[in-house]
């Protein structure tokens, strides 16, 4: 792999439960010698295999950015204690962007009685970096984009360059299209197929939580995505229930699919 081309390894594109087929969310991105982990579900539980293990040959410090801090994306944080020994840097969302201080979240999820290693006493060197504007941030040799996004207590989106975006735990709406204008790839929250979705929508109070595949599919062809890769898919739906999802949205953007699990994607 050169050092312009990035990797794209999905570790987990299921939604909420794990299941056989899916770990919940985390999509590991590399170029040369950075790594960036897009959220921390089931996901991050891959790296205990050798094969996932061997993408962060060469790593000396792994770049971890938390969309939201639903446990189905960040339970993995945990684990990091047992699963990396080299510096680990967070860029977590904090107020104004989501409803709560990163500090308070993080001190909430590793600290008891819920965890029994504060994150300051992880066994390697920490550093948190919240992120409390949508201004670009630079992560070793990345630059990244970041927006608020509408879910139940905040979540963001991330676009890494031209290259991938990362849409999760929101219904992407019409702000997406300019801030996905021309990605490479980009993976989008699709929960929900057409039945679910109406269904989710007439329910008191729904706060538009996560999308449809055929509403990410409309986003992607108004906003001039390459490719376009289903996540967040919904941990009850059987796979040729998934493969009638592809199905519809490919009839709106041809370049459709729902990322395979530890399969690379270069670009």
């Amino acid at each position: 792999m050169s050092n312009t081309a990035i990797r794209i390894v999905p570790l987990g594109t299921g939604g909420f439960i794990p299941t056989p087929v899916r770990e919940t969310a985390a999509v590991l991105v590399r170029r040369a010698e950075t790594a960036l982990l897009f959220d921390a579900g089931t996901g991050v539980a891959r790296l205990l295999d050798p094969k996932f293990r061997a993408e962060l040959d060469g790593v000396e410090k792994l770049n971890v950015l938390l969309s939201h801090y639903h446990l189905d994306h960040v339970i993995g944080l945990t684990w990091m204690a047992k699963l990396w020994d080299r510096e680990l840097q967070l860029f977590v969302p904090s107020e104004p962007l989501v409803e709560t201080t990163a500090e308070r979240a993080l001190e909430r999820l590793t600290d008891a009685p819920l965890f029994a290693l504060p994150l300051h006493k992880f066994p390697f060197p920490t550093r948190v970096f919240p992120l409390v504007t949508e201004e670009p941030i630079t992560v070793g040799n990345f630059t990244i984009r970041v927006m608020r996004q509408r879910h139940s207590g905040g979540s963001i989106g991330f676009r890494v360059e031209d290259r991938f975006a990362y849409i999760t735990d929101t219904d992407p709406d019409e702000n997406h299209v300019s801030f996905l204008r021309g990605v490479q790839v980009a993976f989008m929250d699709a929960m929900y197929d057409s039945d679910d979705y109406k269904a989710a929508a007439n329910q008191p109070g729904h706060k538009a939580d996560h999308g449809s595949h055929l509403g990410v599919s409309s986003i992607a062809k108004q906003s001039g995505v390459s490719r376009l890769g289903l996540i967040h898919i919904n941990p009850s739906y059987s796979e040729s229930r998934c493969q009638a999802m592809i199905a519809e949205s490919v009839r709106i953007f041809p370049s459709t699919f729902v990322p395979d699990e530890g399969s690379p994607i270069i670009i």
